[in-house]
């Protein structure tokens, strides 16, 4: 207003003309949503402005000429002809590198953009690499519209609500890793699947035609940080989308700018098409070779547990047969003495003696197996209780004393006493630490050493045992855990329970793994290899919960029917594996 009330003419002439274009320019951004653009309006302007002054600069010089040149009144239009040719021909490249010199400054001719988009089309001609896609794409974009980001977006599934989009991480900057679901019949799929068109993301946060769109939708598009979208189509199918970042200038996107969009997104459409299927084809065979990997060591495991079932039938048979051979034979001997009347007060004390060990052989045995039974049905008995490790390893430890000694083997114990107190079903735990515990004698030589440590991690505590003896191969650490499984050849089963290589049904690290898992859990053991010669030696690892999870302190709804592991080790060693002297019967019942 200061300028329109200047008194002077012509300063309010332009007062009011500045007026004027202001308030078309608020009534445009208004009614379009877009505010104008004064730097693209100011670069036209000032081209035009530039083209017509030097335009006219040109012809003023000619008519400068030809006012200059002395022409006779006969030859006067045939000079102003042949002037006039002369200065069309020098115009038409003057005008060209005055255009060139503007493009150079306001943007790229279309001589370029022609040139680009079909080196764009060779170079994605042979691509199959979604990745190598992307690159060349990007690219392209950033040449083309000068943006300073960009990305792709895949459809990733297509389901009964709408279409899932997800972008490819590999793009120009730095690409969100995020998923959406572009619903049906909304806005945002109305524009880019109905009716294939660009959307702007200005558009999106502003426009009165995305005021239904999803807030889902609004937030991932956002998280984007794009500014414009082009929809990739091939034969009518959303295969996914492209996207432009701002341009290096903030500029605006331009109409021409959105048609050179959707000119790289089709062009774009095929190669992504068979960029996906070479994807799709490459992580079929990965599949495939995983699943055929998978059968294989599936094979050979059922392999190895066909074998460890004929394994088992022989061990368990010996294992049986010995206490059954026991009672058989002294039940023989007992009645055969009993009819003659030779029996003896000593001898009955000796041959019931020998007897209850057969029965406490096979009440272990059977015991281990309902135990095992127990833990396939998810149905054993846990009492739980407040305790320590340290008590639990030293009831563990305590039968198999005489069993060390007798072996020479060094035991050390470390770390225990400064564990935290744990809940536990302390009768089980004390059979699952003895297993293990067990376990390192038997395949410890003689004169060996059992290190047994225990740390505090977090919320656990973490019991590990140690041994020096002949290791365990890497391909069995987890086989050794399945019920019957062993290691080594049935046929050298010697049926001491704590002789060097000694061995019982396989049952005891089935148990250990189960009572332990039952209380939330875990045990795995760490071996170099298995070598009986070297001594690599094996680390088995008890990892326990200070407070069992929820689901695991429960007990069952009967007790159990025999008593479960309540004979020692070493008496086991001395009653079962080898027969006992039996007493000779009288000579009558040797004829």
């Amino acid at each position: 207003m200061a300028l329109g009330s200047s008194g002077e003419a012509v300063l309010a002439e332009i007062g009011w003309s500045v007026l004027l274009v202001a308030l078309a320019g608020a009534v445009y951004a208004v009614s379009a949503y877009r505010v104008l653009d004064i730097r693209r309006t100011f670069r036209q302007v000032a081209a035009t402005g530039i083209l017509t002054a030097t335009t006219a600069l040109f012809f003023f010089a000619a008519l400068v000429i030809a006012q200059r040149l002395e022409i006779d009144s006969d030859s006067l239009y045939l000079v102003l002809g042949l002037l006039a040719v002369g200065v069309s021909l020098a115009y038409l490249p003057f005008r060209t590198l005055v255009e060139s010199m503007i493009s150079r400054v306001v943007g790229l001719t279309p001589a370029s953009v022609s040139q680009l988009l079909r080196k764009f089309t060779e170079d994605i001609t042979g691509v199959v690499e979604l990745d190598a896609l992307v690159d060349v794409t990007m690219q392209t974009l950033a040449q083309i519209l000068r943006v300073r980001r960009g990305g792709l977006l895949l459809v990733a599934e297509e389901n009964e609500r709408g279409i899932r989009l997800e972008p490819v991480r590999h793009g120009m900057g730095e690409i969100p890793d995020i998923q959406a679901q572009i619903v049906y019949d909304r806005p945002v799929y109305d524009q880019l699947v109905k009716t294939r068109l660009p959307m702007l993301q200005y558009d999106l946060d502003f426009g009165h035609a995305y005021a239904d769109a999803l807030p889902d939708e609004r937030r991932f598009f956002q998280q984007m940080r794009m500014s414009a979208y082009a929809p990739i189509m091939v034969h009518g199918q959303l295969i996914g989308v492209l996207c432009s970042g701002a341009k290096a200038s903030d500029d605006p996107f331009t109409e021409h700018d959105l048609e050179l969009l959707m000119t790289l997104a089709n062009q774009t459409g095929v190669a992504l098409r068979n960029a996906r299927l070479v994807a799709d084809l490459r992580r079929r065979e990965a599949e495939q070779a995983d699943l055929n990997r998978a059968i294989s060591a599936t094979k050979e495991q059922l392999e190895r547990l066909d074998s460890v079932k004929t394994d088992f039938i022989t061990i368990a048979s010996h294992e049986l047969r010995t206490p059954l051979a026991q009672i058989r034979g002294y039940t023989d001997i007992m009645e055969a003495m009993n009819e003659q009347e030779m029996l003896e007060q000593d001898q009955i004390a000796s041959m019931t003696g020998n007897l209850r060990k057969a029965a406490d052989r096979l009440e272990n045995l059977i015991g281990a197996m309902l135990d095992v039974s127990q833990l396939d049905v998810n149905a054993m008995d846990l009492r739980f209780t407040e305790t320590t490790p340290e008590s639990i390893m030293r009831s563990a430890i305590e039968p198999l004393q005489d069993a060390i000694k007798q072996r020479k083997l060094m035991l050390s114990a470390r770390g225990l006493r400064d564990l935290p107190i744990i809940k536990a079903d302390t009768q089980r735990l004390v059979q699952a630490f003895r297993n293990v515990v067990l376990n390192a004698i038997k395949y410890t030589p003689d004169g060996g050493r059992i290190d047994i440590s225990g740390t505090r991690q977090g919320n656990e505590v973490v019991i590990s045992i140690r041994d020096s003896g002949i290791g365990i191969d890497p391909e069995n650490q987890e086989l050794i855990f399945e019920k019957f499984f062993r290691a080594h050849d049935p046929s050298l089963h010697s049926t001491g329970v704590t002789k060097f290589m000694g061995a019982g049904p396989g049952l005891g690290l089935t148990i250990a793994r189960g009572v332990i898992s039952a209380h939330g859990g875990r045990i795995w053991v760490e071996s170099e290899a298995c070598n009986p010669e070297t001594f690599p030696g094996s680390t088995f690892y008890i990892a326990l919960p200070l407070v069992p999870p929820e689901g695991t302190q429960r007990i069952a709804p009967f007790e159990p029917m025999i008593s479960l592991g309540t004979t020692a080790p070493q008496e086991v060693e001395r009653q079962a594996f080898d027969m006992p002297t039996l007493p000779k019967p009288p000579a009558a019942l040797r004829r």
